[in-house]
């Protein structure tokens, strides 16, 4: 007969809280100045409430997991390292947040040692059986999700990748992930979730998705969140349905035939190169810095991501657009001419630049300014050099047979986005215009005094001398009162 799991549980509990209070008091010896004087000036009294918060968030798992499937055995559940690190660096994080901490996330990832995607994972489940947290706490977690789905997940030292080198085959298009249902994705309307362009919330965890395993369900949430970015920026940019289909093609593609592509960058990258991709195979008077314009107004935009993506050093060093793959470079590759996909634009390199500055140099010849390459790390380059140097080449080929003739119906239809109904249903096309459902204004019963007359209906003629008596009467009171007025 096995132990109760209770021990193990507490063990893990004080490993955790040690691991905090020796990383907290190693960041104030190393600083003059107080750092975090909240968290750091009582260490001990926050990994006492993390741990109490631990045992109820553990707790609470057990028992409506268990209301939910009373035959599963959840002894195995908490035996495992990977739950209950994963627990209590959700309570740690929730403590932070509370306090107002200046550790932000992923600062408790670091302390407990535990992978992104495995703290993806508990998100969701502690959300769901935990009522008590606050809206506040929710956003929060749901943002913090987010974080983990659009970058931290495609490290190259995420756990990610080694579950994918298994099985190579294994990444599921957008219908495999969601199972038998439809391709319409429906939010829970409360709390707020994770796209939030007029509320400012972008979450996941109230987005119901089929059971599955964990890897599907990363990806359900990886689709639902690029439907949701693609779809506004097709919107505000007007991109008809092939156009849509065509760039959810391209995203299904790359996440399972070139998904190296994701490695070390950020979602947003690949997904403004399929915009523009497509954009430019249609033939559509669509640039960088019409792209770039629209999607600075979703929430997430941030300069560093167009400004700062991540390319292997060997591409950078080459003369030219075409490489030779070899060595452990994931971004050479051999291409054929590619000008007519070929991006001419630059990106400004002030970083207080509102947009994107058109140049008649090609990008691919820009020289980023940036330290010595790293043959590990390689170098950052904006947007526009990662689109000529590196996504294009891989993705040429792939364009021509989804470009040339290509049936409507062989492409793949993009999930469509359907608000629920507590949500903001504004939409703001650019800075200067927006649009809004017509909401018809509630019919009002008119006054007593009003008298409504229509003429091809009136079996009278004395109703036209009613109405002037009336209007006569009306003008005449309004004389008196103007003559008494006077008077006084």
């Amino acid at each position: 007969m096995r132990d109760n799991p209770v021990s193990l549980i507490t063990l893990s509990a004080d490993m955790m809280g040690e691991r905090f209070v020796e990383r907290v008091t190693a960041e104030c010896g190393d600083r003059d100045e107080p750092f975090d004087p909240v968290i750091s000036l009582a260490p001990e009294e926050h990994r006492e409430a993390m741990t109490t918060l631990f045992f109820v968030l553990v707790e609470r798992i057990v028992l409506e997991e268990r209301k939910r499937n009373p035959e599963r055995d959840l002894e195995g559940l908490l035996r495992k390292e990977e739950f209950l690190s994963a627990v209590f660096c959700c309570a740690m994080e929730l403590v932070l947040f509370v306090q107002e901490s200046e550790r932000v996330f992923p600062w408790c990832l670091e302390v407990c040692g535990l992978p992104a995607v495995s703290f993806q994972k508990i998100i969701e489940v502690v959300v769901r059986n935990e009522p008590r947290l606050t809206r506040d706490m929710v956003r929060h977690l749901n943002h913090v999700e987010e974080r983990v789905l659009e970058e931290l997940a495609w490290t190259r030292d995420s756990a990610l990748w080694t579950s994918l080198s298994r099985k190579p085959d294994s990444v599921p298009t957008c219908d495999e992930a969601w199972g038998s249902m439809t391709r319409i994705v429906s939010s829970i309307g409360s709390p707020p979730k994770k796209m939030r362009y007029d509320s400012g919330s972008n979450t996941f965890s109230q987005v119901q998705f089929p059971p599955c395993n964990a890897q599907k369900s990363f990806f359900s949430k990886i689709y639902y969140l690029a439907s949701v970015r693609l779809s506004d920026i097709c919107e505000r940019i007007r991109i008809d349905d092939r156009g849509r289909r065509m760039m959810w093609t391209v995203l299904e593609y790359i996440l399972k035939e070139e998904r190296s592509l994701f490695m070390d960058r950020h979602l947003d990258q690949n997904l403004l190169c399929i915009v523009y991709v497509v954009c430019k195979a249609n033939k559509a008077d669509v640039s960088f810095v019409d792209i770039m314009s629209h999607y600075r107004h979703q929430p997430q935009a941030d300069s560093r991501i167009y400004r700062m993506v991540r390319v292997d050093s060997s591409v950078l060093l080459s003369n030219d657009t075409s490489c030779s793959e070899e060595g452990s470079s994931r971004d050479s590759t051999s291409v054929t001419d590619s000008q007519p996909l070929r991006s001419r634009s630059s990106v400004g390199a002030s970083p207080g630049a509102s947009h994107f500055e058109e140049s008649s140099a090609c990008a691919g010849k820009q020289l980023p300014t940036t330290p010595e390459p790293d043959p590990l790390t390689g170098q950052h380059v904006d947007l526009i050099v990662y689109y000529n140097k590196v996504f294009l080449p891989r993705v040429e080929e792939f364009m021509k047979k989804i470009s040339d003739n290509c049936p409507l119906a062989s492409l793949t239809p993009m999930p469509v986005r359907r608000l629920p109904r507590s949500a903001p249903s504004k939409r703001n096309l650019s800075d200067k215009v927006s649009v809004m459902p017509f909401t018809p204004l509630p019919l009002q019963r008119p006054e007593p005094s009003t008298i409504r007359y229509k003429i091809t209906q009136s079996p009278s003629k004395n109703c036209f001398h009613y109405i002037s008596n009336i209007l006569h009467s009306g003008s005449s009171r309004n004389k008196s009162i103007d003559q008494q007025k006077s008077l006084i």
